[in-house]
């Protein structure tokens, strides 16, 4: 009895059920393998997108690419803070958790994730609208309705992160968390549903602006068939963003907690991280241009290095005919040959 207030649940288990505060959170192995695999999608699709730029075509890194490197970085953060939160109760029922659990790091941790997500998430627009404007700035509509994008991304993100640091200062502590009445479920509710639904018709807004100029764009089939690819996994972002946003708006009186964060954040981390990829998905086939042709010949290659290097006149050349500088101008011209043809058949 001397430990019964120790074995105390955060909130009463509903009538018929009973405690169990060494059950696993629900679904934690999903999220484990979702988590991974998305953020190792956009690790990759930023790699690729540096590699091209430093590697292949020999540019400057551009404020995009620091956008897409920042994004990166947030998903990374948004990622491990996510996977840490399940020792902290993200994912149990609020009955199977513990009082005694609620630390303040736990509760700060927990809080501090919702501005992390706020934050990639801007710079994952921001990203996206970039692709946008280095493909279809040719186009003075399409061009103000960028420039649109981005204010409406950054105008609702300010409220956004307003509200999480509040959260952070009001509801950091047990005591706060439990009695603060802006730390309850119900103006939680209300802020997650308004901020999901704005994002959402703002996810809306900027697939549309691409949707529409794709339907217009004038190149080849198979290029525009990898128009449609990318902009297909922007759809995917869309879809989960949509998913979750019915979730909020399905369970909008839940007062779980946990459980409910847990779904938040798996939607949100599949959304961003697809999100990203997107944006940097234009480099892939430049990439794939550069290694079809070198790994081939990689064992080849390193056989007849020597020989290379002496039929090298030091023009960049080789008696072989082929420019390493050549091979870097084919991949740029692979990178923006879709806006190239737009701008020929426009005159």
């Amino acid at each position: 009895m001397d430990h019964a207030p120790f074995d105390l649940p955060i909130a009463p288990p509903p009538p018929g059920q009973k405690s169990d505060f060494d059950a696993p959170a629900h679904d934690a192995k999903a999220l484990w393998v979702l988590a991974l695999l998305t953020v190792t999608l956009a690790f990759l699709a930023v790699g690729v997108r540096m590699y091209v730029k430093g590697w292949i075509t020999k540019q400057r890194v551009s404020w995009d690419d620091a956008a897409c490197i920042v994004a990166l970085l947030l998903a990374i953060t948004h990622t491990y803070i996510i996977l840490k939160e399940l020792d902290y109760g993200l994912g149990k029922h609020m009955w199977d958790v513990r009082a005694v659990s609620l630390t303040h790091f736990g509760l700060l941790i927990m809080l501090v994730s919702n501005l992390i997500i706020a934050l990639n998430m801007l710079f994952v627009r921001i990203s996206i609208l970039a692709l946008y404007h280095r493909l279809f700035a040719i186009y003075k509509t399409s061009k103000r309705l960028i420039y649109l994008g981005y204010g409406i991304s950054l105008l609702i993100a300010l409220p956004e992160f307003g509200v999480a640091i509040i959260r952070i200062v009001r509801c950091s502590t047990a005591l706060g968390a439990l009695t603060d009445s802006y730390c309850k479920q119900r103006p939680n509710s209300i802020m997650i549903t308004t901020f999901t639904a704005v994002g959402v018709l703002t996810d809306i807004f900027i697939y549309s602006i691409a949707i529409s100029r794709i339907r217009l764009v004038q190149v080849k089939r198979n290029k525009k068939v990898q128009l449609i690819v990318v902009f297909a996994m922007g759809l995917a972002a869309l879809v989960f963003a949509v998913a979750n946003l019915t979730f909020v708006s399905i369970h909008f009186h839940t007062t779980d907690q946990l459980w409910y964060a847990f779904w938040v954040a798996l939607f949100k981390l599949l959304e961003t991280n697809i999100g990203l990829a997107c944006a940097c998905a234009t480099f892939l086939p430049p990439f794939w241009k550069a290694w079809r042709t070198t790994l081939p010949s990689i064992g080849s290659g390193l056989r007849v290095r020597s020989q290379d290097t002496s039929n090298d006149d030091g023009s960049g050349w080789t008696k072989s005919g082929v420019s390493n500088r050549h091979r870097s101008d084919d991949a740029l011209v692979d990178t923006f040959d879709l806006h190239l043809d737009e701008i020929n058949a426009s005159k």
